[in-house]
């Protein structure tokens, strides 16, 4: 008898301890996933989408170029792409470097030399009459 007290209190204490067997409300709740963008840049003042894609792996060695392509919005919003090379750690930027207008949405940014090593950023600039109306900086990492 006394072996079946003991028993059963092993019992009573393994099945209170065990996992509930239910789904809790949280988990009954539909998944949604957020869309991955596809927008890597996004110029919100303007409601544009900035894609670069570097011509060759930037190097502080020799001069580099990159093509940028605005998407969605209205590319009427601005008459002027400008852009510089910028190194926040040194405050200091480079030389200038030149663009070109491949067609009503891509440019060609060349000429750009990063004079060392080190982290940059390609701050690109979209005006209207010669004010900035929006901005956006790509980090670049040099070794």
């Amino acid at each position: 008898m006394k072996k079946l007290v003991v028993l059963s209190v092993l019992v009573a204490i393994a099945s209170a301890c065990a996992r509930p067997d239910y789904v809790s409300a949280e988990e009954l709740k539909p998944k949604i996933e957020k869309p991955e963008t596809e927008c890597p840049y996004s110029l919100q003042k303007v409601q544009l989408c900035l894609t670069a894609t570097w011509e060759e792996t930037p190097d502080s060695t020799k001069y580099n170029s990159m093509k940028v392509t605005l998407i969605g919005g209205n590319l009427s919003a601005f008459d002027e792409l400008q852009s510089l090379l910028w190194m926040p750690s040194m405050g200091h930027g480079s030389a200038p470097v030149r663009i070109e207008k491949i067609d009503s949405n891509t440019y060609r940014i060349y000429d750009m030399y990063f004079v060392m090593s080190g982290d940059w950023e390609v701050r690109i600039f979209l005006k209207k009459s010669g004010q900035t109306v929006d901005q956006v900086f790509i980090p670049v990492r040099l070794r």
